[in-house]
């Protein structure tokens, strides 16, 4: 685990989480005055949380439709949208991640990445999004099954956080990993 620096971390898409699971394709930290990002279209879906700070994010319009975003909040990125965000002036701390597979089309079923709620900042309701970076940063640096397989399990669980369903003191996190219905059971606790 990296503590005050930025980081970034990418691996390639593991075969059975892309087709029935979720896979965590990378993910990141980074601090203070950043670059401006305008224009960009990604592949896959993306979570942004910003720590500290404040800034701004913007649709394929351009920044005419700019909405403020004041930490601590969070905000997704469908595949194939052009977007932009930035931090204001005194800069901001955004961690992220890009995710695909299987299991986007049961978070967009549950409501979680429905579409007309892109790119539209919302609080972030559960502080532990935060902390479970540090432990993506861990399982994503880590090759082999055991690592896709803990990156996926913990990009679920900053979801469900950025969701604030966690802070509702949910014990236990069900999320459905296949289209046969396969459901995989994650004790919530500090030590992941």
């Amino acid at each position: 685990m990296r503590k005050g620096q930025d980081w970034a971390v990418y691996r390639p898409p593991h075969p059975a989480l892309r087709n029935e699971g979720l896979n965590c394709l990378g993910a990141g930290e980074q601090s203070g005055a950043l670059r401006t990002i305008y224009g960009r279209e990604l592949n896959s879906y993306a979570l942004v949380v910003i720590s500290a700070g404040q800034g701004k994010v913007w649709g394929p319009d351009g920044m005419g439709s700019a909405a403020a975003v004041t930490a601590p909040a969070c905000f997704w990125i469908p595949p194939s949208l052009k977007y932009g965000y930035g931090p204001g002036a005194e800069g901001w701390t955004e961690h992220w991640m890009v995710f695909s597979g299987a299991t986007t089309s049961a978070l967009q079923s549950l409501g979680v990445l429905h579409p007309e709620s892109a790119l539209h900042p919302k609080p972030l309701l559960d502080d532990q999004a935060i902390t479970m970076f540090a432990f993506l940063d861990s399982a994503l640096s880590k090759a082999g099954p055991a690592g896709d397989l803990r990156a996926s399990a913990l990009a679920l669980l900053i979801i469900s956080a950025c969701m604030g369903w966690a802070a509702r003191r949910i014990n236990w996190c069900r999320v459905c990993a296949t289209r046969h219905t396969a459901a995989f059971r994650w004790r919530r606790t500090q030590n992941l």
